[in-house]
């Protein structure tokens, strides 16, 4: 997916450009974090988004982030604890 259409622009003021960023980057990015917190996030996001869309997007995007073995087991862990299933990458 091109970055045009995950990020979208909020407002312009004179040479200041603010956008905000896709709710699967952002939900894919706290997938991965320890933070209790976090994890309040995506519990309250998950039942709104396309779980296909979610998996597609986990698939390649992450692949270096998954390298990290820390990393991955948060996203394990997390991605089991929201869904009940193991991690579909």
């Amino acid at each position: 997916m091109s970055q045009e259409r995950r990020i979208h622009p909020i407002f312009t003021f004179d040479k200041l450009h603010a956008f905000r960023i896709d709710v699967y980057d952002v939900f894919i990015g706290k997938l991965f974090s320890e933070h209790l917190k976090d994890r309040d996030d995506l519990r309250a996001v998950m039942p709104k988004l396309d779980r296909d869309t979610l998996i597609r997007r986990l698939k390649d995007p992450t692949t270096s982030v998954r390298s990290e073995p820390r990393l991955l087991d948060a996203v394990r862990r997390n991605w089991f604890i929201l869904s009940g299933d193991e991690l579909p990458v």
